[in-house]
C-alpha cells in the first residue's frame, strides 16, 4: 500500500512539473518543486478526503478556525 502513494506522488510530480517545463537552471526546478509541493499538500484533492483539499477539509470540519475579525480591527 504505501508503494501505491509514493507511485502516485511520483506520477503527479512527473506530470506537472517535469513533463509540463523546460528548465534553465536547477533553481528554477528547486522554486517549481516547493510551490507544487505547497499546492499538493494543502490543496490538491485527496480521494482519503472526499476529493477535497486538506485545508478545505479541515475548515469544513471546524480543525481551522477562521478569524471573524478585520486585521484592521481593535480585538
Amino acid at each position: 500500500m504505501q508503494n501505491d502513494f509514493v507511485a502516485r506522488f511520483n506520477r503527479s510530480y512527473r506530470e506537472d512539473i517535469l513533463d509540463a517545463y523546460l528548465f534553465t537552471n536547477i533553481e528554477e526546478l528547486r522554486d517549481l518543486t516547493w510551490q507544487f509541493q505547497q499546492d499538493y499538500n494543502q490543496y490538491h484533492p485527496h480521494k482519503s478526503l472526499n476529493n477535497i483539499g486538506p485545508i478545505d477539509f479541515l475548515k469544513r470540519n471546524n480543525y481551522i478556525r477562521v478569524p471573524t475579525y478585520s486585521r484592521f480591527e481593535k480585538r
